[in-house]
């Protein structure tokens, strides 16, 4: 790596002839002087900033726009220098890499020094768009996988966009879709269904994997306590009496209609149970009066209170209860429905 020097020394401004100094006033002078700033040097307005001088080393056959930003066309899938990615093995892998802010996290964030060469560096670089026609892009970019998911990764058609943050915005909606297209297409139609890029066949329904924290193992537990469930816990052992142990972190989307009839069954159940017991209750009060009328010297009015008070009042205000889960929750114009009003899956 090359020696790490000041990029804007102003005391090397010299004139053409190397006779005399040219230093210029430095924004930061003017701005403590109580000077008018001008424009037309320092960055402001838009204007050019002073940078180090970084070489991007392109692999022979490259061609690129600019240096940073820049648009680099390269020959091959190229995630690091030229012997990194599918470039290497000479497969088809044309790439088109759009970068700003080459290793802009080097140097504790200072950018890279003046006079550094390398290649790309997805961890360093502060933004890019990047378009292969073959590269490995979970492994390429250290994305986190499925267990389920095939390993070692395969080679695909990819385009990943990599920023401190990133934004969809759709005026009219946004769509995050997996699979071949429906109907004809230009190109189609495909009477086998359309292939991927390599021309094999697409799974009918590929995964949509929201992945936070780049970790899709055990769940860490970030919460406070812990979210470990304990392992004497009955409450989370399973029907065949096993625990279940930790929660996957990265696990599937509930479908909100779906979970608004599951809850409405188990309420309807509750409902049920509860109507039970206060039938049980009722009967039981009205044959503790018939006995009572039958045999008056036996009392049998303290079993009529308690029965009324340990069964049916309980009963009335539990299914009141139930009630307003159901109108909280799950009414479709509620404010706490559970179902979302603008966001779907499948």
């Amino acid at each position: 790596m090359a020696k790490k020097t000041k990029i804007s020394d102003k005391l090397k401004f010299v004139d053409c002839e190397g006779t005399g100094s040219t230093i210029p006033e430095l924004m930061e002078e003017r701005i403590s002087q109580g000077k008018p700033v001008n424009g037309s040097f320092g960055g402001v307005f838009n204007t050019p900033t002073e940078k180090a001088r970084f070489t991007f080393l392109k692999p022979k056959g490259a061609s690129s726009i600019g240096n940073s930003p820049s648009i680099n066309f390269l020959p091959g899938d190229m995630p690091g220098n030229d012997a990194s990615g599918m470039g290497v093995t000479g497969a088809p892998s044309e790439t088109i890499d759009i970068v700003v802010g080459r290793m802009a996290s080097a140097n504790g964030g200072e950018g890279p020094s003046d006079g550094m060469f390398g290649g790309n560096s997805f961890g360093a670089d502060a933004a890019r768009i990047y378009i292969s026609r073959l590269t490995k892009s979970d492994f390429n970019f250290g994305i986190d996988r499925r267990e389920n998911e095939d390993r070692p990764e395969q080679p695909r058609s990819a385009i990943v966009v990599k920023a401190d943050k990133v934004r969809i915005i759709g005026r009219e909606g946004v769509k995050i879709v997996t699979g071949g297209a429906r109907g004809t297409i230009f190109g189609g139609p495909y009477p086998n269904g359309e292939p991927n890029s390599l021309g094999g066949k697409i799974p009918y329904a590929a995964k949509i994997d929201l992945i936070a924290g780049n970790h899709c193992g055990e769940d860490p537990g970030y919460m406070p306590g812990g979210m470990e469930p304990a392992p004497t816990d009955p409450g989370l052992m399973s029907v065949s009496s096993q625990h279940i142990g930790k929660p996957k972190y990265l696990q599937p989307i509930t479908k909100g209609a779906n979970m608004i009839m599951c809850i409405t069954d188990i309420l309807d159940i509750l409902d049920d149970i509860m109507d039970t017991i206060n039938k049980i209750a009722s009967t039981n009060i009205a044959v503790f009066g018939a006995i009572s009328t039958a045999v008056p010297w036996l009392d049998l009015s303290a079993a009529t209170t308690s029965t009324t008070i340990y069964a049916n009042t309980p009963c009335w205000k539990a299914r009141l209860r139930v009630m307003g889960v159901r109108i909280h929750y799950l009414v479709p114009r509620s404010m706490y429905r559970i179902a979302s009003r603008n966001v779907n899956t499948t």
